[in-house]
Parts: structure tokens; sequence; C-alpha cells
């Protein structure tokens, strides 16, 4: 992997097996229990959503992009003292397993092992 990953302001694609449940996944956000992400939605139409919030392991910033067939996670990472390549590919992968993706591409390229969420 090259610097690309941590330079992104796109962040990364989760792709799901299922469709996405957008609105079960907007209730879970709004009390951080579930997936450990307390997430405020910024934007919303009928098939898509936009949330902004906190990963509660961490405490960083997290953008999510939903919509019922796919899904863009991003991580600013200007602020995060000492952030390599290898912690934020880290970071996205904890992020994703946790929501349920079967995987995580960056450039159309997978990030995640699928072995490791068997």
């Amino acid at each position: 992997m090259t610097q690309q990953l941590i330079d992104s302001l796109v962040g990364v694609e989760l792709i799901f097996a299922e469709k996405i449940d957008i609105q079960n996944l907007a209730r879970c956000f709004s009390c951080g229990e579930k997936y450990n992400l307390w997430m405020i939605e910024v934007e919303s139409e009928p098939d898509f959503k936009r949330f902004r919030g906190v990963d509660m392991y961490t405490w960083d910033l997290v953008y999510l992009d939903l919509a019922s067939d796919y899904a863009y996670l991003s991580i600013p990472t200007n602020n995060i003292p000492d952030m390599t390549e290898e912690t934020l590919s880290q970071m996205y992968c904890d992020i994703g397993k946790r929501l349920g993706a079967m995987d995580i591409l960056f450039n159309g390229k997978s990030i995640l092992n699928i072995e490791d969420i068997k």
C-alpha cells in the first residue's frame, strides 16, 4: 500500500453482502451502542444518508455516507499525531468489520483480508 490512503480525502468503500438498512443504522448511530460509533445525521434523502461522528474506541472523527447499495467511510487524519498508513488501514478495517462489511476497498483494491472476518 502506498501513502495514497493516508492522503485521501475520499476514504474507503465498504462492500456488504446484502442491501444496507439505512434506517436501522441511523437509529443505532444515534445512541452509539451497537457499533461504537456515535453519529449525527447531517444530510438525508430517501435513499441516502450522510453521517458525521466519533469512533467511540479511538475518539477519532468519522464520516460515513450510506445508501442501500453502497457506503463510503472516511477518517480525517490531519489532527491525528503520528498517523501511519498501517494504522489508518487498521482503523478502516476495524470500523468496516463492526458495520458488517464483507470487504473494504481503496481505489478499487481490497485492504481487508476476508479471512480475518470469518
